[in-house]
């Protein structure tokens, strides 16, 4: 798709369906880019296959880039495993030369920066990893309690944020199928994504009414950012945790890429983490834990409070302000330096717990 031709000028629109690439897809600056029907952008094949070397599928304007840029309507996905001859062509199973997969797919890249506010945009448009016809990442592929399946690999890291970029995502959901949309009783599945969000944008960032569950380290992660605004945040931790908890099965905490370090204390995957980051501003938060290793019976009472030990944690050096902040299953919905602060006994709600109000102390000196 040559987009730069377009530019400021035209609309591009995807007919609804599903459009396999190979190779990443590059969105530049200026396009204004809808689905119809949630169409479809699916990565697969060998490019997005290692995970030592990620690689994005949909890349959002260049490194640097100014500009416009709009997008509504589209489903970003991954597909795997996919069979590939050494040339690209479709082969059968009986004469496989490998079997691809998703695991070093960074799903969409978002570089653009727009001086307009909300210039820079995501409306209506969705992560979708696994769970659906086509994708290869279904129950029949990716059964639960198959723990540590090497082909059920759905990506490396679901949506990053870079640096220079801002942007105003709205209704935005980063899911990493917990189970199959096909079959008529929905059965769980066990598929990989180590990353959900991952910002270091210096923003304006307005995340609005988004959600990002069942990622193996962390929902939303963020690293050295700056002006952020997180409207009703919802996430989800995976359903097999605390066996095995995170990093594992399949994966490791990653300093080049901001990764929460694991203690082994850990039952489960970390809602938000937030680190060197200023002006932060949560309003609304959902963080979590509805399974412990499958099982919905042990967490889902208002009673039980054991099903992760930590959920949010932010650093001493961030300036964090939190507003209604809602847990369901977490012992401590807040730590600082990963040092508990709140006790989720001290806070039942209901069926979950809820923190009114806490400000990092960073924002009252």
């Amino acid at each position: 798709m040559n987009g730069r031709k377009f530019a400021g000028c035209k609309i591009i629109f995807f007919d609804s369906g599903t459009y396999l690439v190979t190779k990443t897809l590059k969105i530049p600056a200026g396009v204004r880019v809808f689905g119809e029907a949630w169409a479809v952008i699916a990565g697969t094949g060998r490019r997005f296959d290692d995970v030592d070397n990620p690689y994005p599928v949909v890349q959002v304007g260049d490194p640097g880039s100014e500009g416009v840029a709009e997008i509504g309507g589209v489903i970003f996905s991954t597909r795997g495993p996919s069979l590939y001859s050494s040339c690209g062509r479709a082969r059968t199973r009986a004469d496989i030369p490998f079997l691809t997969i998703a695991a070093g797919a960074i799903v969409l890249q978002w570089n653009v920066h727009s001086d307009t506010k909300g210039g820079a945009g995501l409306w209506d448009s969705y992560v979708r990893l696994g769970g659906t016809a086509g994708s290869e990442l279904q129950v029949a592929q990716c059964p639960k309690h198959a723990v540590g399946n090497r082909n059920c690999f759905a990506a490396f890291l679901a949506v990053h944020l870079t640096p220079q970029s801002n942007g105003y995502f709205e209704g935005t959901w980063i899911w990493l199928a917990d189970h199959d949309f096909e079959t008529l009783n929905g059965d769980q599945t066990t598929i990989y994504s180590a990353r959900g969000l991952l910002s270091e944008s210096q923003g304006p960032v307005w995340l609005i009414g988004t959600g990002s569950e069942h990622h193996i380290l962390v929902n939303y992660n963020l690293a050295g950012a700056a002006n952020h605004y997180l409207g009703l945040p919802q996430t989800e931790s995976p359903y097999f945790q605390p066996n095995p908890p995170p990093p594992g099965p399949l994966y490791t905490s990653l300093s080049e890429w901001k990764d929460p370090i694991f203690t082994g204390r850990e039952k489960a995957a970390w809602g938000l983490y937030v680190t060197k980051s200023r002006n932060v501003l949560v309003f609304g938060a959902g963080l979590y834990s509805f399974f412990t290793n499958y099982d919905g019976t042990v967490c889902n009472r208002p009673d039980n409070i054991n099903c992760q030990e930590e959920v949010l944690n932010v650093d001493e050096e961030s300036s964090v302000s939190i507003y209604s902040l809602a847990t369901v299953g977490a012992t401590h919905p807040l730590s600082i330096g990963c040092t508990p602060v709140i006790n989720a006994v001290d806070n039942r709600n209901g069926f979950g717990q809820t923190v009114t109000v806490w400000k990092s102390s960073w924002n009252r000196r």
